[in-house]
């Protein structure tokens, strides 16, 4: 189990901002069975508590910050550490002294997440004929589109999303017997 916590000041906000980062990683378990969450959001001696969990790089070592703007809690972190070849699920704790916050909304990262006591991810997918005579594969996973595979006669279309974001579009072609 890796642990790491720092104080941090933010340039965009006069208060300091505690974050925690743990695995929380059950036996060695895939990553990808975990739903991406908002697991706590509570007010603890004075301060807003917030747990996201979330799938990222092992290796992380992460740096805070936050920002309230208009009516929305922006809460930044990014990986200051190395890049390896896995992916962990972590518990992110942020902890934010809650005088003068005035919030109706939170996002880490540009990207929301809802609240869930559902522990594990449910994934789904379809496969639909379109007009043009395209097949069309769809996965979803907690009935948000995570990756969609066009398939036409010459090349397959792979887009991955992530929160309804194309993150990538990549073109192959496909092999000629």
């Amino acid at each position: 189990m890796f642990f790491f916590a720092v104080w941090h000041f933010s340039a965009y906000a006069q208060s300091a901002l505690y974050f925690s980062q743990f695995t929380n990683d059950k036996n060695c378990t895939n990553p990808f069975e975990f739903r991406e969450r908002v697991r706590m959001q509570e007010i603890i001696d004075d301060s807003l508590v917030l747990v996201l969990g979330k799938r990222e790089n092992c290796c992380a070592n992460f740096v805070t910050e936050y920002t309230v703007h208009e009516d929305t809690l922006k809460i930044h972190y990014e990986n200051q550490g190395e890049n390896c070849f896995c992916t962990c699920f972590f518990d992110l704790t942020f902890k934010i002294p809650s005088r003068n916050l005035n919030f109706h909304s939170i996002t880490f990262n540009d990207f929301q997440f809802d609240y869930s006591d559902q522990e594990y991810s449910v994934y789904s997918s379809t496969v639909d004929t379109l007009e043009t005579g395209n097949i069309l594969r769809q996965k979803f996973e907690n009935q948000e589109l995570i990756l969609e595979v066009e398939e036409t006669d010459t090349i397959n279309v792979y887009r991955e999303f992530y929160k309804g974001k194309l993150l990538h579009e990549r073109m192959v072609k496909k092999k000629q017997f």
